[in-house]
């Protein structure tokens, strides 16, 4: 769900669910470490630590990436046959 979200909201939605953390002035963030992590996050964490993510962000990307090239040529074609 995150690959529609931008950058802005994702990064809030970090802070808001105390993943992240920031300064007094908003201008650094840092990764909360693992133990610091609030209760109702640990089990989440646990899970998160057992995915390959590189692999599932790159699966991910390949297959908006593949969904924009069907889009880009339906487009395509039908602006040729118009």
């Amino acid at each position: 769900a995150f690959l529609d979200t931008d950058h802005v909201e994702l990064r809030r939605w970090l802070i808001d669910s105390g993943w992240w953390r920031r300064d007094g002035f908003g201008r650094a963030y840092a990764r909360v470490p693992a133990a610091e992590l609030p209760a109702a996050l640990q089990s989440l964490r646990q899970a998160l630590d057992t995915l390959d993510l590189p692999t599932w962000v790159a699966a991910e990307r390949a297959r908006a990436h593949r969904q924009r090239e069907q889009r880009r040529a339906a487009w395509f074609d039908a602006s040729r046959d118009a």
